[in-house]
C-alpha cells in the first residue's frame, strides 16, 4: 500500500492486525480530558489536554457493515457509507460460471531450446553478452 494514493477500508476480522496499523495510519487528535472529585468541602476539576487516536482499533473493527473509512493523500481522512453490491441493482445477462479446479499439465522450458531460439531471434551479437541461466533463475522458471 506504500505507493496507494487513495486507500479505503472497513470491515475488520475481529483478529485483524490491519486495523491497528490502519488506526496508527489515520493519526491522531487532540482531545480535552478530565477529572472531578468532591472532598468534604470543596468539589476539584482537573482539565488537561491529550492525544487520542482519530479511530482507535476497536471502534475501527465495530464499524458497521457498509461504514468504510477513505484515506486520500495531502486529505483528511472521512468516514463514508457505501451501499453493498448486491443493492446496486446490477443485472447480469448470465451467472457468472468457475471453471472446475482440474488438473493440468505443467510444461517446463527446455534451456537448450530457449538458448536456440533466442540465438536465431537476435542473430547472436557478439557484442550482446547475456547469462541465460542467470536470467531464467531470477525469474524463478523451472528449467529441465
Amino acid at each position: 500500500m506504500d505507493n496507494c494514493q487513495d486507500t479505503l477500508f472497513g470491515g475488520f476480522a475481529p483478529n485483524s492486525e490491519t486495523a491497528k496499523v490502519m488506526s496508527e495510519n489515520l493519526g491522531s487528535k487532540t482531545v480535552m480530558s478530565g477529572s472531578v472529585s468532591k472532598g468534604k468541602n470543596d468539589p476539584s476539576q482537573s482539565l488537561q489536554m491529550i492525544e487520542r487516536p482519530l479511530m482507535t482499533t476497536d471502534e475501527l473493527k465495530s464499524m458497521p457493515k457498509g461504514h468504510f473509512i477513505l484515506m486520500k493523500t495531502g486529505m483528511h481522512p472521512m468516514k463514508t457509507v457505501l451501499r453493498l453490491f448486491i443493492k446496486w441493482k446490477i443485472k447480469l445477462d448470465k451467472e457468472y460460471q468457475v471453471n472446475q479446479r482440474v488438473q493440468r499439465e505443467v510444461k517446463y522450458a527446455d534451456i537448450n531450446k530457449i538458448t536456440s531460439i533466442l540465438k536465431y531471434k537476435f542473430k547472436k551479437d557478439d557484442n550482446i553478452k547475456f547469462d541465460l541461466k542467470k536470467i531464467i533463475n531470477e525469474a524463478g522458471v523451472k528449467v529441465e
